[in-house]
């Protein structure tokens, strides 16, 4: 069947209403919490179509630590402190690897301003063409100050053939729009870009 990558849960009651028959998602949530809430409130599509991964997702390989909150979420922080969270951290390009997966029909990618690590961690994926379609999200607010900015992951991806693109809020004429960002399209005012 078709494979789904989705990193970052908090989206999943919606996107698992949807789930095709057959296509098998594998969601990388390294927040015991929200992977604990989503197993026990939907145990039949766990058993039958969605595979977690207690794993974070990132650009190289390693473990991180994260300030787990059930209210705010999960940040990175330094390791050391007390009451951190410890999560393996491994690469698109390594699990899909692992998995022997030749095709993804669409990754989600959620990772709180880090979705620029998740993407440089999927450059092979990139490089082969694996990946049909992706999303990932910009906010200003979470990128700043991020490794991997937007303008630089937009550039890879664009060297291997994908093109990005931004999704507008809902416009006066209550319709949403694909604005690409790509080369020539690239303005550095899109750095600053929420949502």
């Amino acid at each position: 069947g078709q494979r789904v990558a989705e990193n970052g849960l908090r989206t999943y009651p919606v996107f698992a209403k949807q789930v095709v028959q057959g296509l098998q998602i594998h969601a990388f949530e390294p927040m015991p919490h929200i992977q604990k809430f989503a197993s026990e409130n939907h145990p039949t599509l766990v058993r039958n179509n969605l595979h977690f991964h207690n794993l974070g997702v990132g650009a190289e390989t390693g473990e991180f630590c994260f300030a787990n909150s059930t209210t705010e979420g999960a940040h990175l922080t330094p390791c050391g402190k007390s009451g951190l969270v410890n999560v393996q951290v491994t690469t698109l390009d390594d699990h899909v690897k692992k998995l022997n997966v030749k095709k993804l029909l669409y990754v989600k990618i959620d990772a709180e301003g880090h979705d620029g690590e998740v993407l440089f961690g999927a450059k092979r994926l990139f490089e082969e063409g694996i990946i049909q379609a992706l999303e990932f999200e910009h906010s200003f607010s979470t990128w700043k100050g991020a490794k991997y900015d937007l303008k630089t992951s937009v550039l890879m991806m664009n060297n291997y053939g994908y093109k990005c693109y931004h999704q507008t809020a809902y416009m006066k004429d209550f319709m949403q729009y694909l604005i690409p960002i790509p080369p020539p399209y690239w303005n550095d005012d899109y750095q600053s870009l929420n949502g």
